[in-house]
C-alpha cells in the first residue's frame, strides 16, 4: 500500500486594512485663501470661483493655471463659462485636500492677483 502524506498550511487570519486617515485641512490656511475658495468637506475638495467680464480673460486665466498644473504635475478640474472659471482641487486616490492642493490654490491666487 502506498504511503500518503497530507500537509496543511496554517495561515494567520487576514486583518482588515485600516482606512487611511484623512489629513485635516488647517482652517487658518483656508481662511488665508480668501473668499474665492470654499472647502467641500463632504467631497474633500477645494473649490474656487473667479468672475470675469470677458470670455477671453477667463480662458487666458484657465490657460495660466493649466501651464502651472503641468509643471507641478497636479491637475485641477477647470470649468470655463463666459463669465466664470470654476477650479476644483483634490488629490486623486487620497480623497482628501492635501498640501499640494493648498499650494496650487495659493498659486492660483497669485495668478488672480497679477491680472488686476
Amino acid at each position: 500500500m502506498a504511503k500518503v502524506t497530507i500537509t496543511t498550511k496554517t495561515t494567520k487570519p487576514k486583518t482588515a486594512k485600516k482606512a487611511a486617515a484623512v489629513p485635516k485641512v488647517p482652517q487658518k490656511r483656508l481662511r488665508a485663501l480668501g473668499t474665492h475658495w470654499t472647502h467641500d468637506q463632504k467631497k474633500q475638495t477645494l473649490v474656487g470661483e473667479f468672475a470675469f467680464s470677458r470670455y477671453l480673460d477667463a480662458f487666458m486665466f484657465a490657460t495660466r493655471i493649466t501651464v502651472y498644473a503641468e509643471v507641478e504635475k497636479h491637475y485641477p478640474e477647470i470649468c470655463i463659462t463666459p463669465e466664470l472659471v470654476k477650479v476644483t482641487l483634490t488629490t486623486p486616490g487620497i480623497n482628501a485636500v492635501t498640501e499640494a492642493d493648498l499650494h496650487m490654490a495659493e498659486r492660483i491666487n497669485r495668478i488672480t492677483a497679477s491680472r488686476r
